[in-house]
């Protein structure tokens, strides 16, 4: 079986489940868009990009005019035309043939078409159903509901190095999750992996995105060959934020949660004079005195004993007293193929990069970590070698609870109440 029909067979599969989403007709909707359905190449995805505005995106491979509804609750819904941003893209994943009876959905080079939308008069606290009409009477339907105006019970979804196959559990257990808004903590897609592209991810995302708001956290294997950072992160992620920021640095404001996402892949953290650490500081200045729910989140961790603890506490000392100043509850970070959680001054560093890399010893640097730094183990309070996810529930009252759950079977692995 050669790539081309292989690519041939993955390309008609995707489109076939972005139809299968909803049915023609099912809220009572005209039939809108091309006469023949149009397949989608990156599922649909909603980031929100202020309290009352939110963008909806996706990728096809042909330049084609996609209508997209837009309704609150059962009011009369808006008919809605993207922006198209064609772009002649070489990035191509996997780059050869494969062996026989291994299929993939293939990330093609050639010409593709990103469909961006943005609302920004939406009302508080309501919840919106949107529709992208592919043409042929298929749709691609989904919702979100936008941050309220005052506390409330909230959902926090976190996934981090998903590689396939083994993210397909993880996704699964974060879709029964059912967070109110998910953050990806990096190592979207894997290189290493032939079989592992954006366009398989985006599948495996899917059924998560339709029901809520996904941000992507900058991880180390978004640098990898053909220019992936440009080529596909910031192409299509680029922009995160509410509001927008130009940087791989970002907030996301839900009521008064305030969660700040670092990029920790271009070395500026570490470096206290940084437009990012200047950023973080006045964000975390702005929560403390707001009294905001601080959490922050980045990829690369400041504190494990797994393979990928460092000798140098640089970043680790510019980052940490800030967050002990500001009264930062949690801290998200990824990277490490496994759990950890570490309990420091007050905050705690939970570390979950088990979305479906594969896995490996937390405890492979246990010894060096003791003698560059005795007594640091003991800040460990708990770990796990195993796939899974991580919810944050935040109550009204500021209090969180943090719970592990394992990919496999979707039990328990770990929980933590922070109180208020």
């Amino acid at each position: 079986m050669s790539m081309n029909r292989r690519q041939f067979l993955w390309t008609g599969a995707a489109g076939a489940l972005s139809a299968c989403t909803s049915t023609p007709g099912d809220s009572g909707e005209a039939p809108l868009g091309p006469d023949t359905a149009v397949s989608l190449n990156l599922q649909p995805w909603v980031a929100l990009t202020g309290p009352t505005s939110a963008v909806l995106t996706f990728e096809t491979l042909e330049d084609a005019e996609l209508p997209v509804t837009l309704a609150a609750d059962d009011e009369p819904y808006d008919v809605l035309l993207p922006e198209r941003q064609v772009d002649e893209v070489d990035f191509a994943w996997p780059s050869g043939d494969l062996p026989d009876g291994v299929d993939v959905l293939p990330d093609l080079p050639g010409t593709h078409v990103l469909h961006t939308v943005e609302r920004t008069d939406l009302v508080p606290g309501t919840k919106y159903r949107w529709t992208v009409h592919r043409g042929g009477g298929e749709q691609s339907t989904g919702t979100f509901t936008t941050p309220p105006s005052e506390a409330a019970a909230v959902r926090l979804g976190w996934i981090a190095d998903t590689m396939h196959p083994y993210s397909t559990e993880s996704f699964a257990q974060l879709e029964a999750a059912q967070a109110d808004l998910v953050l990806h903590g990096g190592d979207i897609q894997y290189q290493s992996n032939p079989t592992d592209t954006w366009a398989g991810m985006s599948v495996k995302l899917a059924p998560i995105a339709a029901t809520a708001p996904v941000w992507f956290t900058v991880g180390n294997h978004e640098f990898e060959d053909q220019n992936e950072i440009e080529v596909m992160y910031e192409r299509l992620l680029g922009g995160q934020g509410m509001p927008r920021t130009d940087g791989r640095w970002f907030k996301i404001q839900w009521g008064p949660v305030r969660l700040l996402v670092l990029d920790s892949e271009d070395g500026s953290t570490g470096d206290a004079s940084s437009a990012q650490i200047a950023w973080l500081d006045a964000e975390l200045a702005d929560g403390k005195a707001s009294g905001d729910v601080l959490i922050v989140a980045f990829h690369r961790p400041i504190y494990t004993l797994s393979k990928h603890a460092s000798e140098s506490t640089t970043t680790r000392d510019v980052l940490h007293p800030r967050f002990v100043d500001a009264g930062v509850k949690l801290v998200l970070m990824g990277h490490v193929h496994a759990f950890e959680r570490f309990d420091v001054d007050g905050v705690v560093y939970w570390v979950d990069g088990g979305g479906g890399s594969l896995l490996y010893s937390i405890d492979e640097e246990a010894e060096a970590v003791e003698q560059w730094r005795p007594g640091e183990g003991a800040l460990r309070v708990a770990a796990e070698r195993s796939y899974g996810i991580t919810t944050v529930d935040i109550a009204p009252t500021g209090q969180l609870t943090v719970r592990r759950m394992r990919a496999e079977d979707g039990t328990m692995g770990h929980e933590l109440v922070i109180p208020a």
